[in-house]
């Protein structure tokens, strides 16, 4: 499978564009975790959920021959895989359009208020259209819009790795959900689940997503922050930080609702990645604050206070 390099362009957030070829199924390692996991299971929240959409519309235009209204149900189901944690979350309307570049979700809103999100997926690569929007969707949940509209944003790289985390925790979930029969757009679609945990067995079992043998993750961000801080789209190490986060957010999935206190502050697109952790750490409530405690413990930073 490939996956074709991002690109930066003014007044964009870049997201990876995926190739089309799929392959069988790939086992992915079991998550591994420490004695903080207990804790973390101890003092999450109780799971939330909510049984609305967001509104989503997808735009006429060159889908390669894909039916708007196909691919609409399955942005809306990909969306719900995420929504479904945000129970008291309001968002503008989403418009959906095609593009021949890379995906994107734009600053500047529609001309009713609309957010306005942009995927090259064509014809009935669903999974693709699965795997760029729930990218994009991740990034509207955590705030993109908020520091200004730089080409580069110091801590983007983060923000880059969390929506790859989000893309392969929703085609999992997703595919799950399907295989279950459990809310599937069009019944002949519950089959396709195989399809989505193939594709996204391909892209774990991408080498450069694990770390380096005998290297922790601390000391690999440690070797690579400058590079991250001046490229944040080089997708290698984005997508190497989001194998890490990966196990995290599948084991304590209501800890999606933390990404929405990313972003609000002032110095997160120009401060220190610790100064973006401890920001991130103070505007998460009590309740959620402890995947974000490991995720800064991850990184080998002391704990936000």
């Amino acid at each position: 499978m490939r996956v074709c390099n991002r690109a930066v362009s003014a007044g964009l957030v870049c997201a990876f564009v995926c190739g089309q070829a799929l392959g069988g199924e790939s086992a992915v390692p079991a998550a591994s975790f420490d004695a903080k996991s207990v804790r973390l299971e101890a003092e999450r929240p109780a799971a939330v959920s909510r049984t609305d959409s967001p509104a989503i519309q997808v735009l006429p235009g060159d889908w390669g021959g894909a039916d708007r209204q196909d691919i609409e149900n399955l942005l809306l189901a990909v969306a719900r895989e995420l929504w479904v944690y945000f129970p008291d979350r309001k968002l503008r309307p989403i418009s959906v359009a095609p593009t021949d570049r890379h995906p994107f979700v734009r600053y500047a809103k529609g001309p009713s208020g609309e957010t306005i999100i942009h995927l090259s997926a064509k014809g009935r690569y669903w999974s693709q259209y699965a795997y760029q929007f729930a990218h994009e969707f991740a990034h509207v949940l955590s705030n993109y819009d908020r520091n200004g509209h730089r080409l580069v944003q110091r801590n983007q790289w983060f923000d880059e790795s969390l929506c790859e985390t989000a893309s392969l925790f929703t085609l999992r979930r997703l595919s799950a959900t399907w295989l279950k029969g459990e809310i599937v757009p069009y019944a002949h679609w519950k089959s396709y689940g195989t399809t989505l945990q193939a594709y996204v067995g391909e892209l774990l079992a991408q080498p450069h997503r694990v770390l380096p043998a005998k290297a922790s993750f601390a000391d690999w961000y440690r070797g690579n922050a400058e590079t991250l801080d001046k490229s944040p789209y080089v997708r290698e190490r984005d997508e190497l930080v989001a194998g890490m986060l990966l196990p995290l957010f599948e084991r304590h999935p209501e800890a999606w609702a933390t990404i929405g206190y990313l972003n609000l502050e002032e110095s997160d697109a120009t401060g220190s990645f610790e100064q973006y952790l401890a920001n991130w750490h103070r505007n998460t409530p009590p309740l959620q604050r402890p995947l974000v405690e490991r995720i800064i413990e991850m990184f080998g930073f002391s704990r936000g206070s």
